[in-house]
């Protein structure tokens, strides 16, 4: 399969907040435009931009509320405390 190289002119800011919330999900912005067009070549169609799709960490902490793997706390104290206890390891 041969390679293609192809420019997007961006503003840097919108480039750099972009590439770096990527990088949190293990992504490149390259990586996310092959992905894109893959999709439109399979597809035939572009993807849903729904801008309020929840993301995977945001889905798993709704499933976690869901099934009442949560804890609940009565002041800050406490919370303070079982974060120290919890990282305790670390």
């Amino acid at each position: 399969m041969s390679k293609a190289v192809f420019s997007v002119k961006v503003d840097r800011e919108l480039l750099d907040e972009a590439a770096a919330t990527l990088e949190c999900e293990g992504l490149t912005v390259a990586e996310v435009f092959r992905q894109m067009l893959a999709y439109v070549a399979a597809e035939g169609q572009p993807p849903s931009f729904d801008c309020f799709v929840p993301g995977p960490k945001t889905r798993a902490a709704m499933a976690e509320v869901e099934r009442g793997d949560t804890v609940a706390f009565s002041s800050i104290d406490a919370l303070a405390t079982y974060l120290k206890d919890d990282n305790a390891d670390d």
